[in-house]
Order: structure tokens, then C-alpha cells, then sequence
């Protein structure tokens, strides 16, 4: 599911009722997904000062974010789940929500960005997407910005129809195609963290944090593989049951 007009149909009618928080079930619960998964790798780059969320659907994760910067702006391309996130956030005056295209982010002032968070929504991404949103990113990021994104590396998988790739994941994108994009854009690629869901084969998705070149962080890409990520899964669920309920 990569086209924006399949994505837009298919979260037309979606039902919001749970406000997404099915999204984090097998963690045991959202506060167990950012806390044992999310925060602690973009812990270094929070707070800041304005913080963009794409795809950021009824404002689930964006509740963290809201209370780690003074700016909170969310992308939506689903107009139910904006209405949601609106909703949720009447109150809180430095939040902003935005209905877009699926490749635009022209909401957003040029260079008023510190830090761009994407999880999950950006796996659906097809390499003309990516491309489109990687040139918003260099638009909007700030000098000292930072980014962490969920993306696709289904395409660096194999494709044959018996190897059962996720179809919820573009099967063009690849962590490598996403880290030519950022470099062409100017952007160092800090790290690449391919893994895999459970039961799957192949290391289908990659987080990559990036930003401008840093004389602090090397420009050198740090790959990692890792085959763990459904156990660290199954932990935090654990202490979502033991801890957080």
C-alpha cells in the first residue's frame, strides 16, 4: 500500500474509535511504545524548541511531543484523524494541525523545524514520495536540526510472492534509496537501524535519524541490523503489564 490515493481511500471510512491506539497493542499500550521504544532514540534530540510530526493520525504519539517543545505542528493526510487530533488538542495553543497532500509540507515555514518525527506512516511511502518529502525536509529543517523517521526497507528485501513481505510496507523503498536521497539533499545520515517485525524473515524497516553536517556526529552512516526488535517488543509489554497498568 504505497499510492497516496489507496492510502487516503483506505483511511477515508478507517475507524478511529480507539484513536489508533490498536497501533501499539502488542507493546501492552502507547506509554510502553514511547517509553521502551520511541524515546530512548530520540532522547538526545528532546526537548526542542519546534518539533513537525508527519503522519501523525489522532494525535496518539504527538501527546508526548506536545509537552517537549514550545512548537508542535502535526501532518495529516487522513481528514477524520486531523479532526480527532484537533479535538484532542483544542486547549493546548502551541499545537497546530494540518491536512496535506501526502508529499507537501507547505504549512511549514522554511528552516522553523529543530527536530521531524515520523513513525509508522512513512512505510507506505513509494520512492516518488520519499523523494517529494526529503526536499521538504531540506526546505523546513533548521541549521542545527534534527530528524527520525520510519521508512520501508522492504525494497532491499526479495520480492517473490512466497517470501511474505508486509504489504503495509512499500516494496520499492530501501534504507540505501532513502540514504542517497538525504545525502543529495545536504543531510549527514547518523544512523540506519534496520529490523524486522516477528515473523518476518527480512529486515523490512528502518528508523534513520539524520540532519545537517555536525561537527559533533560523524558523517558516516552507522548501519544496524537488528533482529532483536520483536523481543524488545515483548519486553515492554511485559512492563506495560507489570509497571504502567
Amino acid at each position: 500500500m504505497s499510492g497516496i490515493d489507496e492510502l487516503k481511500s483506505y483511511y477515508k471510512d478507517f475507524d478511529w474509535h480507539y484513536k489508533g491506539e490498536f497501533w501499539a497493542s502488542r507493546w501492552g499500550g502507547s506509554d510502553a511504545q514511547w517509553y521502551c521504544t520511541i524515546l530512548p532514540r530520540i532522547a538526545r534530540y528532546l526537548p526542542a524548541p519546534s518539533v513537525l510530526e508527519i503522519g501523525a493520525g489522532p494525535g496518539r504519539l504527538s501527546a508526548y511531543l506536545a509537552g517537549q517543545t514550545d512548537k508542535l505542528i502535526l501532518i495529516e493526510i487522513a481528514e477524520t484523524a486531523a479532526d480527532i487530533a484537533r479535538e484532542r488538542f483544542k486547549d493546548d495553543r502551541h499545537v497546530e494541525v494540518y491536512v496535506t497532500d501526502g508529499q507537501s509540507l507547505q504549512p511549514v515555514p522554511d528552516q522553523s523545524i529543530s527536530f521531524i518525527f515520523s513513525f509508522y506512516s512513512l512505510v507506505h511511502a513509494d520512492p516518488e514520495t520519499m523523494e517529494a518529502y526529503v526536499r521538504e525536509f531540506g526546505r523546513i529543517l533548521s541549521v542545527e536540526g534534527a530528524a527520525f523517521i520510519h521508512h520501508s526497507n522492504a525494497g532491499a528485501c526479495a520480492t517473490d510472492a512466497d517470501t511474505g513481505l508486509p504489504t503495509f510496507n512499500d516494496l520499492q523503498t530501501s534504507a540505501a534509496f532513502v540514504s542517497g536521497l538525504l545525502r543529495e539533499e545536504g543531510f549527514d545520515v547518523w544512523t540506519q537501524e534496520l529490523f524486522s517485525w516477528e515473523g518476518e524473515p527480512f529486515l523490512t524497516d528502518c528508523f534513520s535519524v539524520f540532519g545537517r553536517p555536525n561537527p559533533s556526529r560523524p558523517a558516516r552512516t552507522k548501519i544496524i541490523e537488528n533482529w532483536d526488535f520483536a523481543r524488545e517488543i515483548e519486553r515492554a509489554c511485559v512492563m506495560s503489564k507489570t509497571y504502567m497498568k
